[in-house]
Order: structure tokens, then C-alpha cells, then sequence
């Protein structure tokens, strides 16, 4: 079952630097950059061009992260929120210990 996320406050906490991170971790490669605005990336295996809006005070940032993690979700066949939280961890180095 896939989870929509249509919490603005939620969508625009979502960090485009975190998000560039986990996109480039998936293997997804920059193809463009929109002036100052989005980033246009690719995927070789995959049809698709994901557009990343990189400044939060563009008017429709919540609405093109909003759609970004909805082609996310049907590429990756998983839930927008599953998928930000990985994007969350992105910035982080995990270390696990076993005993």
C-alpha cells in the first residue's frame, strides 16, 4: 500500500541537499542545472527525468518535491514516506556493530 504525503509543512521539510544525496547514492546523475532553481537528473536503466528544485522560497517547492517523491515512489515501488526517511539518513554514516 503506498502512502501519499499531502502535509505542505512535511513536503517542505524535506532538504534538496539531502534529497541531491540520496538521489546521486541511487545512482541517479545530473544531467542539468535551471539557473539557480532545480536540477534535472537521469538514470540510464530508468525513462525518466526527475526535476529537483533547489531553493525552498520558490513558490511551488513543496508542490515539485511533492511530485518528485511521488515518481520516486512508483519507480521504487515504496511508500514517499519510507522514502523520506531514507532521504533523511542520507546525510548521515551508519555504522552498525555486532557482538
Amino acid at each position: 500500500m503506498k502512502t501519499f504525503i499531502k502535509d505542505r509543512v512535511v513536503i517542505e521539510a524535506v532538504s534538496s541537499l539531502e534529497l541531491r544525496a540520496y538521489l546521486l547514492a541511487q545512482g541517479w546523475q545530473i544531467q542539468e542545472t535551471i539557473l539557480d532553481k532545480a536540477i534535472v537528473l537521469t538514470k540510464t536503466e530508468i525513462d525518466k527525468n526527475l526535476i529537483l528544485p533547489i531553493r525552498r522560497d520558490l513558490g511551488d517547492y513543496a508542490l515539485r518535491v511533492s511530485e518528485l517523491l511521488s515518481t520516486l515512489a512508483d519507480i521504487e515501488a515504496r511508500s514517499q514516506i519510507s522514502i523520506i526517511d531514507d532521504v533523511n539518513k542520507s546525510g548521515f554514516d551508519v555504522i552498525r556493530l555486532r557482538m
